[in-house]
């Protein structure tokens, strides 16, 4: 399926053609599409206005400059229309990092960047989505595939909620097996499962990523 949009970064009317959809996050949708002989993955934004009537696409330009500007790695900017409510972005082939969780595969060196993505953004008074699926491993660096950034808060962080999908292999597992979020979640609210195993987990890591700092 062939689809024809005007790329208000290029000025450009482009011809992109369907190969799939990819995976689906909270604020919209991504497909891989296939433009002048490349790959180039679209994300269809679930609404235009946000509850405070700030347009969806503008958040997602700012977002984009802020990861840019923090030096987090993620997929360059391509394009984007706002009658369309598109984003296009650079296809980056790499590992889901679902799966490595999964597979209990995730490395000290993986953690430490991610932990230190963690201190950029809290510098700049910034959260992102840390569920992993926002994220793809390529070249054993991490990077963000999901543009989205947030005011910062304590709860939405990554020590008091996304770091308790990175350390829960089982229920990862279970959710990949399944696709019920209950192994995952405690509530509909995506408040993530805690307990005293995770929690310990996660102290020895943030006590591990300081020692690793002073060596530094």
């Amino acid at each position: 399926m062939n689809r024809e949009i005007y790329n208000e970064m290029t000025k450009k009317i482009e011809v992109l053609e369907l190969v799939k959809e990819l995976n689906q996050v909270s604020n919209g949708k991504f497909f891989l599409y296939e433009r002048n002989n490349q790959m180039v993955v679209v994300k269809e934004l679930k609404q235009k206005v946000d509850i405070d009537g700030e347009y969806e696409i503008d958040k997602e330009l700012f977002s984009y400059e802020r990861l840019k500007a923090l030096d987090i790695q993620t997929p360059k900017l391509l394009g984007y229309n706002r009658e369309d409510n598109i984003v296009v972005k650079e296809y980056l082939e790499g590992k889901d990092l679902l799966g490595i969780i999964r597979d209990e595969n995730l490395t000290k060196e993986n953690i430490i960047e991610l932990l230190k993505y963690s201190e950029l953004l809290n510098s700049d008074n910034l959260n992102i989505d840390y569920f992993p699926a926002n994220f793809i491993l390529k070249d054993n660096k991490l990077y963000y595939i999901n543009y989205k950034v947030f005011p910062y808060s304590e709860e939405l962080n990554l020590r008091n909620w996304g770091i308790y999908y990175w350390l829960n292999n089982e229920g990862i597992k279970r959710y990949m097996e399944t696709g019920d979020e209950y192994f995952i979640n405690v509530d509909k609210e995506k408040r993530p499962v805690i307990t005293e195993e995770l929690n310990k987990k996660r102290d020895e890591l943030y006590r591990e990523y300081v020692a690793w700092k002073h060596e530094m």
